[in-house]
């Protein structure tokens, strides 16, 4: 009905009495030349989008091309660039993180913090979870992020619950400086727990935390709303006592937050599948979807052919720039989220030394 809602209903009528029936579209192609002029613009101007790109081609006659053609053909000199940065090994080979899973309460915990804003105030809250049952074993609200106790009140808390006993196997943790720091590390080494950092810039790696974070910042907002906080709207909390009684107030909230994520809302046991598991299904089948999708693209009927594939045209047009290690490098980034930064950072870590 929605497809049918954009057309006159004289002209539905006619579909009805097969007067005027639908033609088929033929499928769109561009000339091998035109597909290699895109490809020697988008190498020389990265930067362009498919409209940028197209306004360019056409004032300098180079062809005609289609604002989402431009940009899947960009998709593929993007891909041939990145491959042939890994080929010259340009760039250091990623870390192999496994991911292990508990299979029973008590053998991996992990830690992490959040933020809470109340009246404009923003309170550290740092929490410790069974990564098996997703259960809160420990939390600790601070007024500052660098405070020793933010981070070891919780692991405190948890070895309470737990007959001063740490995880079976270990604790996931990741690089922030509150858990990289000695006395953390001197505090899980008198209580023999084994601490695993996570990758870099990955904290899906650590997702039964980060959804645990999640879950306890909608809890908390709710139930911190139903405090009176009206004596709090006009009061200065350079004042140290005042910003105390708050932050006392914030403790409560978050005490009855985690009893409440605990004991009164009933939570899936995931046994340890984190948003990375679930990300690799939705890969694997997008990646069937696609395989679907290019069998029937090739099934359809070609209206010309090129005499090579669109990665073998890209290769070649890359060979015959003849980018040196440090161009190539510059133009990968280029389709990376923040090139300029990352560019900077390469040439003041390889080029000035």
């Amino acid at each position: 009905m929605i497809e049918v809602s954009r057309h006159s209903k004289s002209v539905f009528y006619e579909w009805l009495q097969g007067v005027n029936e639908r033609k088929k579209r033929a499928v769109k192609l561009i000339g091998e030349d035109v597909a290699i002029n895109a490809m020697n613009v988008i190498l020389e101007y990265p930067h362009f989008g498919g409209t940028k790109g197209q306004q360019y081609m056409i004032y300098h006659r180079l062809g005609y091309i289609g604002r989402h053609a431009y940009q899947n053909l960009k998709k593929v000199i993007g891909r041939v660039l990145f491959q042939e940065v890994y080929r010259r090994d340009l760039l250091p080979k990623p870390t192999v993180y496994e991911h292990e899973r508990p299979e029973s309460i008590c053998e991996i915990w992990a830690e992490d913090f959040t933020k809470v804003t109340v009246i404009g105030c923003t309170f550290p809250v740092a929490l410790v979870i069974d990564v098996f049952n997703t259960k809160y074993l420990g939390y600790a609200v601070s007024e500052r992020e660098d405070s020793d106790s933010l981070v070891r009140e919780p692991v405190e808390m948890a070895l309470a619950a737990n007959n001063q006993r740490g995880p079976e196997k270990f604790l996931l943790k990741d690089n922030g400086i509150q858990y990289a720091s000695t006395e953390h590390g001197d505090l899980l080494a008198k209580h023999e727990i084994i601490s695993k950092s996570i990758p870099a810039c990955k904290p899906y790696y650590n997702g039964t935390i980060e959804c645990g974070n999640k879950d306890f910042k909608s809890v908390f907002y709710n139930t911190i709303a139903g405090y009176d906080l009206t004596r709090f709207k006009e009061v200065d909390f350079n004042n140290s006592d005042e910003k105390k009684k708050l932050l006392e107030l914030v403790q409560k909230a978050v005490k009855e937050a985690v009893d409440v994520l605990n004991s009164e809302i009933p939570r899936p046991v995931l046994g340890g599948v984190t948003p990375d598991d679930v990300q690799y299904k939705i890969d694997k089948r997008s990646r069937k979807y696609n395989d679907e999708y290019i069998k029937k693209e090739q099934m359809k009927e070609k209206v010309e052919r090129w005499s090579k594939s669109k990665w073998e045209l890209a290769k070649d047009v890359i060979a015959f720039k003849g980018l040196s290690n440090k161009q190539m490098l510059i133009k990968h980034y280029y389709f990376q989220k923040n090139p300029l930064r990352r560019i900077s950072k390469i040439t003041a870590e390889v080029w000035t030394n």
